[in-house]
């Protein structure tokens, strides 16, 4: 009978103990929609991982914190991270945190499917037959999970820097691997990686292990598998074998315990995976798989970004450098001044023309100074805003000396049907067939392009960009295209700020979310209007335009297309979000607003009693809708904007100033002027007659009644400007609307 209750309170005891041990795991499994099962499972299993200690501290101190979440005031939502999410269950102990470090390479730079795959194969090497494994749905929801934190642990950049390094030493140019056979831009199978952590497993294992070392001979995934390499034994050294077997060493370290062999010469045999173990008391043993999988992907910093760019367009050393650095300053140049961002005919040959009125259209893009502080990120330069100029009117990149020169070379070089046909002595045989010259161009096109679009950002320095290579060898559209043919045939090229928001999320790889939004308009009634995203969220990072968090102030006149970004997850409500679409557009009645004498000589607000409100409501598939609301005390308005629209309305826009005291008044009323409210733009318009909108000093009222950029209606915002010249500047400018 006295044993009894001693039994009773021994269990009770061990259930406690594992409730409260299994408390976090449940919370987190919770939070992200994950299983149990997983969690525990790959937390166990992360103590049998090789991880370095410089590893271990970087997972602890990018991937494990969990900063004060900022607030986006417009939409009254956080971005940030959890708590209690899976990460942060793994990393109460030294095993999760080892997981952790395996996962920064699964779940960032291997496709999802791919990386649970292997995953599971490698714990069923590790766990006993008829124990419950996680299946590979919870294990890619798991990896999924992860990513957004794992990200900011750098280990896609240690991919580009060895990527850079080994291609260097392969000599091999873009368009041209006749001698290796295939770019070394690959990621291990799963059935590889399996067979990479077993054998790392084993090399790395304290105590009584007879391991010594191990040799890796792989062709395609070096560079994958030698930052891998790093990542959980150190540096590993790394040679290049040649047909004879002869090996030259590319890094070599005394005391690694890993040798990554390269066949310089890679043919079908080249592509598998050979593991040589080798132990102090039986022979080596031999693990041969293959090894190719999918090329790798991932999001890297604005520095590796650019190393990796220059490689892939051979602008990373020699002539190929030197022609880029003496171009890039011409070629931005360039596009600033060649961009058009109104896409009628009349405001096209407006904004050619001479006239300095130009100096008052917004402009997305910012000072030179943030451009060259992309440039210098991107190209580890140091130059100046002043660096950035022309070499001289009507000058394209190739009329520049270096740049002519090199295009020469390429010329020469190339196998292409137009470049061939005025070098007919060419040797084709060890060429492709894609043009050197086209390709230069495209490559400093793309260099262009995403200098511009970057420096749109706020704070840049910690950005995350993706590799996308899809881009190259594909016709170029939207903003891309306007650079291209600026930069090649010097046209002027009309571009609209949708495009360039595009080419932004494009950069961080958002653009996987466009079939939400696809879904989310075809959901729509058939009247509504095709809508843009405000904000996107996505691979642990969320972006959308800085006016919206800035009280609409448009005093500066460059870089209206602002872009500020955070780390994290977008929560609204206690749930998380993929992103926020704009709400339809409605109009009040179409009616004049009645004004007396006196009002209509100087500016004014008569509609002080008119403020704007953010409304937010919730869709399908993770995403939230915005609109504008305008509201008299608590009465709203049947007008409701999206407000994505009057911020690509901008582009129609001109800032007017002048001399004159801003609220001198007129000396008789303008007769041919309409006064309408913010909540009633008229559609039609008596030729010469002027819409204005008496909201002086009210930034929201301005920004709500800015026309939307489909109807294509140009308009002034009055700066400081007196009334008269701004209406001056309407009939230059052949301006639709003057907003006070």
């Amino acid at each position: 009978m006295a044993i009894t209750p001693q039994l009773q309170w021994s269990l009770d005891r061990t259930t406690q103990n594992g409730l409260s041990v299994a408390k976090g795991i449940f919370m987190a499994a919770t939070r992200d929609d994950v299983q149990v099962l997983a969690l525990a499972t790959c937390r166990k299993f992360g103590a049998t991982l090789p991880m370095t200690t410089k590893t271990c501290d970087i997972v602890q101190k990018t991937v494990l914190p969990t900063p004060s979440h900022p607030v986006i005031r417009f939409l009254h939502a956080f971005v940030g991270y959890y708590k209690d999410d899976s990460a942060s269950a793994l990393g109460e102990n030294m095993a999760g945190v080892h997981f952790l470090g395996l996962a920064c390479a699964l779940a960032t730079t291997i496709p999802e499917f791919e990386g649970a795959t292997a995953l599971l194969a490698m714990l069923r090497s590790t766990t006993p037959e008829r124990e419950l494994l996680p299946t590979i749905p919870q294990l890619k929801q798991l990896l999924a999970s992860l990513h957004s934190r794992c990200s900011r642990s750098g280990f896609a950049d240690s991919v580009v820097r060895y990527q850079v390094d080994i291609g260097h030493a392969l000599f091999t140019p873009r368009g041209d691997y006749s001698e290796y056979g295939q770019k070394p831009n690959m990621a291990p199978s799963p059935e590889s990686l399996k067979l990479l952590v077993d054998a790392f497993r084993e090399v790395g294992r304290l105590g009584e292990a007879t391991t010594i070392c191990a040799e890796v001979k792989v062709g395609t995934c070096a560079p994958w598998i030698a930052a891998f390499t790093e990542w959980c034994l150190g540096a590993p050294s790394i040679y290049l074998e040649d047909e004879e077997r002869v090996r030259t060493a590319i890094v070599e370290y005394v005391g690694s315990k890993i040798s990554i062999v390269i066949p310089k010469v890679v043919d079908d045999s080249g592509l598998q995976l050979k593991i040589i173990i080798m132990r102090e008391i039986s022979g080596p043993e031999e693990l041969i798989t293959y090894s190719k999988g999918q090329e790798w992907i991932g999001m890297v910093g604005i520095g590796a970004y650019g190393k990796w760019l220059l490689h892939e367009y051979d602008f990373d050393r020699g002539l190929g450098l030197r022609a880029l650095h003496k171009a890039l300053p011409h070629a931005i140049t360039m596009v600033l001044s060649q961009l058009s961002f109104s896409e009628s005919v009349e405001a096209q040959q407006y904004l050619a023309g001479d006239d300095p009125i130009l100096d008052l259209c917004p402009r997305p893009f910012p000072d030179r100074k943030f451009i060259a502080n992309i440039y210098n990120q991107m190209l580890d330069t140091e130059i100046g805003a002043k660096d950035i100029r022309s070499r001289g009117d009507g000058l394209l990149i190739a009329d520049l000396d270096v740049t002519k020169e090199y295009l020469v070379d390429l010329q020469r070089d190339c196998a292409c049907e137009t470049c061939r046909s005025s070098n007919p002595t060419i040797d084709t045989s060890s060429f492709l067939t894609s043009c050197k010259m086209g390709i230069f161009y495209d490559g400093i096109a793309t260099i262009v392009t995403d200098i511009l679009t970057l420096s749109l950002f706020h704070l840049p320095e910690k950005l995350l960009v993706k590799i996308n290579r899809c881009r190259f060898g594909q016709k170029r559209r939207g903003f891309g295209s306007n650079v291209t043919a600026i930069l090649r045939w010097g046209l002027f090229s009309p571009c609209s700020t949708r495009e360039i928001l595009t080419s932004a999320r494009v950069l961080v790889g958002h653009q996987d979310l466009d079939k939400e939004l696809d879904d989310y308009n075809q959901s729509q009634p058939e009247n509504h209007t095709q809508s843009d995203w405000i904000l996107t969220c996505y691979k642990g990072q969320a972006i959308y335009p800085a006016v919206f968090d800035s009280s609409y102030h448009f005093d500066n006149m460059k870089g209206y297309l602002q872009l500020y970004w955070l780390p994290g997850i977008l929560q609204y409500g206690g749930e998380r979000w993929k992103g926020v679409t704009g709400g339809q557009t409605t109009w009040g009645p179409d009616q004049p607003h009645k004004i007396s004498h006196e009002e209509s000589l100087s500016p004014r607000n008569l509609f002080r009693h008119l403020r704007t409100e953010w409304a937010v409501s919730t869709k399908d598939n993770s995403i939230l809708e915005a609109k504008l609301l305008l509201k008299d005390g608590e009465r709203i308005s049947q007008t409701a904007r999206n407000p994505i629209d009057s911020l690509l309305g901008l582009q129609y826009g001109l800032v007017a100033e002048c001399s004159h005291d801003r609220y001198a008044k007129l000396k008789n009323p303008d007769r041919f002027c309409v006064y309408v409210g913010p909540e009633a733009l008229p559609r039609f318009r008596e030729p010469g007659s002027v819409v204005i909108v008496p909201v002086d000093g009210s930034d929201d009222l301005r920004f709500f009644s800015i026309p939307g950029a489909e109807e294509e209606r140009k308009f002034v915002l009055r700066k400081n400007a007196c009334l008269s010249c701004s209406l001056t500047f309407c009939r230059k400018f052949d301006a639709a609307v003057l907003i006070l």
